[in-house]
């Protein structure tokens, strides 16, 4: 498997993604992300997941699927961790990439396909993503669908000794710029706008942190949301329900009239 270069993870691209304000006693971060294969084109990615990471985005920590052709050599959704502690100039990198991740539990492969995948306006499927500290070891253990899958060294990210500054859910892409100086038709997500809604948009959903008063789970109070190309992609507000806790929809297709 050839790695790309992590250099392009924190360039700025398309990306839709809520913060919920987050302060450095937030230690613990969970979602449901919607698991979708969104096209893309050759040198292109396509991203969904959830992050903590320091105020500048300096140190970053990543969890969830991305399709990425130049990665993997094909266009199958993956599931993926990423992390840098330098803004991805000298330090970081992909699943196991290079040393940094200790996995602990196999029973999810990284860098393996995430199946099933949701159906456009039918059948719709998830993978639950936790990130969060061992308040005795300092480490930053990943979770995914209730299991275990490793952890990020305290040694290994100093500046979240005390908590993340930042939390992000969302989706990202990056455009290679091989469109001719045209935006670029990779999908984010389902590949169509959240505002088509349930089982057409891609969803997050059970937004979730650690109130370290409570020492429990709590929707968070005050977020804020982030599209910077909306005739591109976009989102919804962020709304709570009995059945999904505090979700937002997101997506879009990328080159459109409206995109040009």
């Amino acid at each position: 498997m050839r790695a790309v270069s992590p250099n392009i993870f924190n360039k700025k691209y398309p990306n839709e993604v809520f913060h919920p304000q987050a302060g450095n006693d937030q230690k613990n971060h969970e979602a449901e992300i919607n698991i979708w294969n969104p096209r893309v084109e050759p040198g292109d990615f396509s991203i969904a997941a959830l992050s903590v990471t320091t105020r500048e985005i300096q140190t970053y920590l990543s969890a969830g699927w991305m399709v990425d052709p130049n990665m993997y050599g094909d266009n199958q959704t993956r599931i993926f961790t990423y992390w840098t502690v330098d803004g991805s100039v000298n330090t970081g990198c992909y699943n196991h990439g290079c040393s940094g991740f200790v996995q602990v539990n196999n029973v999810i492969a990284l860098g393996g396909t995430a199946t099933p995948i949701s159906v456009y306006d039918g059948p719709q499927y998830q993978m639950a993503v936790s990130i969060f500290k061992d308040v005795k070891t300092g480490h930053w253990w990943l979770q995914m669908q209730g299991n275990a899958i490793g952890y990020w060294p305290s040694s290994l990210v100093p500046r979240l000794a005390n908590g993340a500054e930042v939390v992000q859910y969302g989706g990202e892409v990056f455009d290679s710029g091989g469109n001719g100086g045209g935006h670029t038709t990779t999908e984010m997500g389902s590949g169509h706008f959240g505002g088509e809604g349930e089982r057409k948009a891609s969803v997050f959903k059970n937004i979730q942190v650690v109130d370290p008063a409570k020492n429990e789970y709590v929707i968070p109070q005050q977020i804020f949301g982030f599209a910077d190309r909306k005739s591109c992609y976009d989102l919804t507000a962020a709304r709570v329900t009995q059945n999904w806790g505090l979700y937002f929809f997101y997506g879009g297709p990328g080159r459109n009239p409206n995109c040009p």
